[in-house]
């Protein structure tokens, strides 16, 4: 169930009535915050909120592979896959007076040996799902010290073959 718009940011209102005490009861509103209530207003609100929330760093994107996936193998000896997706932006997303499907390109890397293994079967043009978390990678270069942001990749399913061309 997601926040109403005056329900505070990452509370959600409950649906059962409880008896609420307190000087301002009469005008208290519940929450719950992962499983644990909480009174709008009340002097450890603000604490329950601060202790009750987790940080949360999820990405799950449906497109499509823009090219065959590469491998890499780092100086450290680790294998690295990666492989770019492009996703298609819903209509609402768009910049304002664009018909034109707008399209945004995503880089991901798939450190995971299953999810290695999946790519080695998908196909440029294949639409896939994927689930991860956006990471930054820093690294060492003749030109100095580089980084890139990127999906990594901890699930992958293809759901659905790229049509075959020349038929």
């Amino acid at each position: 169930m997601l926040p109403s718009p005056e329900c505070p940011a990452g509370l959600r209102r409950t649906s059962r009535s409880g008896t609420l005490s307190g000087p301002d009861a009469a005008n208290a509103t519940a929450y719950v915050i992962h499983g644990e209530a909480a009174v709008a207003g009340s002097a450890t609100d603000a604490d329950r909120t601060a202790a009750s929330l987790e940080h949360c760093n999820e990405v799950h994107l449906v497109g499509r592979l823009a090219a065959e996936p590469v491998r890499r193998e780092l100086p450290s000896g680790d294998l690295l896959v990666q492989f770019r997706v492009v996703v298609e932006r819903r209509p609402g997303l768009r910049p304002a007076g664009r018909r034109t499907p707008t399209v945004d390109t995503l880089d991901c890397t798939a450190w995971r040996k299953d999810v290695q293994r999946s790519l080695g079967t998908y196909a440029a043009g294949d639409v896939v799902e994927v689930t991860g978390a956006l990471r930054r990678r820093f690294w060492r270069s003749p030109g100095g010290p580089a980084s890139r942001s990127e999906v990594e990749a901890t699930r992958l399913r293809r759901l659905q073959r790229a049509p075959e061309r020349g038929r």
